[in-house]
């Protein structure tokens, strides 16, 4: 039941491997992915030992979507760039180019760790759509600090777009889903979200956003 859960990242990561040949160094981008697991390790493990787990879920979208975006994007994030810039001696361009690596590995950790633990039942847009919204989100994180690795102002325009989107599209859709309404909405911005993703990789991994 859990196996899409947790192979959907590792997988995708492993594909981003392939695609991107000898750029990506066995050494070094490993190591990366490697850290980015085991600081998803230990944050999630906090969590399991001093959040509680369960919370009743008001019938409000706002609350809830206020909520997720903290909790699953913005409060990780910060933690894991924090982090990063704390263990980190590359300057901010390798800084930049190099934190995505981090996040696939944290998310390969925390993302399965807040469905199995903060869950009592588990259906099709738990175990398979939010790991693909996941994958999307880290899609657009990569691309989005990949134009700001290149310091170039007129890049702001399409990268702040795409970060934002990255952070607040995911529990936007998960907050839909938790009201059960807008069905039809939900798979209008799910199939736009996964798309423009898609892109976002396409343009990231094809050399077009590197300087």
């Amino acid at each position: 039941m859990f196996i899409f859960l947790l192979l959907a990242l590792p997988l995708a990561t492993v594909c981003v491997a392939a695609w991107s040949g000898p750029r990506f160094s066995i050494k070094k981008d490993v190591l990366h992915v490697l850290f980015g697991g085991l600081a998803g390790i230990i944050y999630s493990g906090c969590g399991a030992l001093f959040v509680r787990a369960y919370r009743l879920a008001p019938y409000s979208f706002i609350a809830n979507w206020g909520f997720f975006v903290l909790t699953r994007a913005i409060l990780p994030l910060a933690v894991l760039s924090v982090l990063f810039v704390l263990l980190s001696r590359g300057s901010l361009k390798d800084n930049l180019y190099s934190l995505p690596l981090y996040c696939n590995g944290f998310f390969m950790v925390f993302m399965p760790y807040q469905i199995i633990h903060n869950n009592d039942g588990f259906d099709f847009f738990l175990l398979f759509v939010y790991p693909l919204l996941t994958l999307c989100m880290l899609s657009l994180l990569w691309y989005s600090l990949t134009l700001l690795a290149r310091e170039k102002k007129v890049v702001y325009v399409v990268a702040v777009p795409a970060l934002l989107a990255a952070l607040l599209m995911p529990s936007l859709l998960l907050a839909l889903y938790f009201i059960n309404r807008l069905l039809w909405l939900r798979i209008a911005l799910g199939v736009l979200f996964g798309a423009v993703a898609i892109y976002a990789a396409v343009l990231t991994f094809s050399r077009k956003v590197e300087d």
